[in-house]
């Protein structure tokens, strides 16, 4: 892993953290950081339980969970909504890691292509305000 590079461990666990945070109370009028919102689909369907990131080129990254109909809204953090302004990498990611009945940790595995995630050749400018980003991927 290159100097800079987020480890997926790492990616997983804020976005665990920033679900189990769950809605918390909203710092509002921060002028550094804007509204972001949007929709992901893969294969034209909507995408579930998907950990997106927004990392900004300075600074610490943004994180939301998609939703049963793949949207998403970013946070910063449990007090912060949203996003630094500026250009970000978005890396988009399903795998995760669960208990099952008896105890064992599984993996469940990556349904995304590497171009989205750790390989991601998306990216996003956030501007002041409220920003709607869309994501269309595809498997093939």
């Amino acid at each position: 892993m290159r100097t800079g590079e987020k480890g997926w461990p790492s990616l997983l666990a804020a976005g665990l953290a920033l679900a189990l945070l769950g809605p918390a109370g909203c710092k509002r009028g921060d002028p550094n950081f804007a509204t972001v919102y949007g929709e992901i689909r893969l294969d034209g369907q909507p995408l579930a339980g998907a950990l997106v990131e927004f990392d900004p080129e300075n600074g610490s990254p943004s994180y939301g969970i998609t939703d049963p109909y793949g949207r998403y809204t970013l946070r910063f953090n449990h007090q912060q909504a949203g996003a630094l302004i500026g250009r970000h990498t978005v890396r988009i990611t399903t795998r995760r890691t669960t208990v099952d009945n008896n105890g064992r940790t599984i993996i469940l595995p990556e349904k995304i292509p590497p171009q989205y995630n750790w390989r991601s050749t998306l990216s996003a400018e956030v501007r002041p305000g409220s920003n709607r980003y869309d994501f269309d991927l595809k498997t093939r």
